[in-house]
């Protein structure tokens, strides 16, 4: 899986001309090697789009991960035939949450972005927690607590949480079918979660 990364929030560690003149070589990776693509997009206006565009024919599949943008990047992103990944930052703000609504069940993808991104407390989406952990400062680290301000990949449930109750969709549902759009992005067989069974589980 690629890892292509175009972000204009962090032009301390590369500018914008080194990223757009290597950001294009992800895609002769993925080609060469059949893989899917693990996309990043943050405040680039429209060339991501842009570029992706000019090359979706170069990769099988790929995931908009830690998506934050509004709803006419959604559906551009929807038209390249991509995931949509979901993080705390996805989540942030009522109108954040208003976009997240509008991602078709059969391209969302859960994520955690570890060790960064968690559902903050004052965050318009906290409400919707319901699964809190036992936290310390890093210096008074004990066994079995998270150090505060360190996301995890058990919060991953707390994403879960807050899409299922601002979508609708019980989170059991919400898992299995995000469950299955990340083994179908990937290629991973599970007959568990084979189109039919999914179907039949909505019934």
């Amino acid at each position: 899986c690629a890892l292509p990364i175009l972000d204009y929030d962090r032009l301390q560690f590369s500018d914008k001309e080194t990223q757009l003149k290597y950001f294009p070589f992800h895609f002769d990776l993925a080609e060469k090697y059949h893989k899917p693509m693990y996309l990043h997009d943050r405040n680039t206006g429209g060339d991501f789009y842009k570029i992706v565009k000019e090359n979706r024919h170069r990769f099988t599949t790929g995931v908009a991960h830690r998506f934050t943008g509004n709803e006419e990047e959604l559906k551009q992103l929807l038209s390249l035939d991509l995931y949509i990944g979901v993080t705390g930052c996805s989540l942030k703000k009522k109108k954040n949450i208003n976009v997240i609504k509008k991602i078709p069940l059969d391209k969302i993808m859960l994520e955690t972005d570890c060790p960064y991104c968690e559902i903050k407390h004052f965050q318009d989406s906290y409400p919707y927690v319901k699964t809190k952990f036992p936290e310390v400062h890093a210096n008074k680290y004990e066994k079995g607590k998270m150090v505060i301000d360190r996301n995890e990949p058990c919060k991953i449930v707390q994403v879960a949480e807050v899409v299922s109750a601002v979508m609708g969709v019980p989170i059991k549902e919400l898992a299995d079918i995000a469950y299955k759009n990340t083994l179908d992005m990937f290629g991973i067989k599970d007959e568990r979660f084979s189109t039919n069974t999914v179907k039949e589980d909505k019934k």
